[in-house]
């Protein structure tokens, strides 16, 4: 399973959705509300290794599986560079 898949299955398992995909809308949903979000993002810090800030990140540009993971990715690569 790719990196993408991985993530989507993690989000799956924590808001208890089988059928979760890479481009469901998470937060502009109401599938995750923001005390659930804010959990997210830890968790997803401790996972990855990075640091995200909540300012910086909303239903504009973290709301889906594949969004999350490219905000993981691009901060990956300038956190450690």
């Amino acid at each position: 399973m790719d990196e993408l898949g991985q993530l989507t299955r993690f989000i799956a398992d924590r808001v208890e959705l089988v059928d979760l995909q890479p481009d469901t809308p998470l937060v502009s949903s109401g599938i995750v509300d923001s005390f659930e979000f804010a959990g997210f993002v830890d968790t997803l810090c401790a996972r990855y290794d990075i640091h995200l800030d909540l300012s910086d990140l909303g239903a504009d540009n973290f709301d889906t599986p594949r969004q999350m993971l490219e905000v993981i990715e691009g901060l990956r690569h300038t956190q450690r560079a």
